[in-house]
């Protein structure tokens, strides 16, 4: 696990963020988890490897509110 002191998502800057990073000799992945993840609505595309996020609205007594 390594802190990544700046990472943008889907137009969202986001500052010290903990990811995981595979250790495979060929990997460049790194997992930012589920806790910024859940912050946008996703559309993945597995065949191109593609995935688009949007920012969820926050709402008031919502899950992101």
């Amino acid at each position: 696990v390594v802190v990544v002191r700046s990472v943008r998502l889907g137009g969202v800057r986001f500052r010290n963020v903990r990811a995981a990073i595979d250790d495979q000799p060929n990997a460049a992945d790194a997992n930012v988890g589920v806790k910024l993840l859940r912050r946008f609505t996703i559309v993945t595309d597995f065949p191109q490897r593609a995935v688009w996020l949007q920012p969820r609205r926050r709402s008031a007594g919502g899950p992101n509110g």
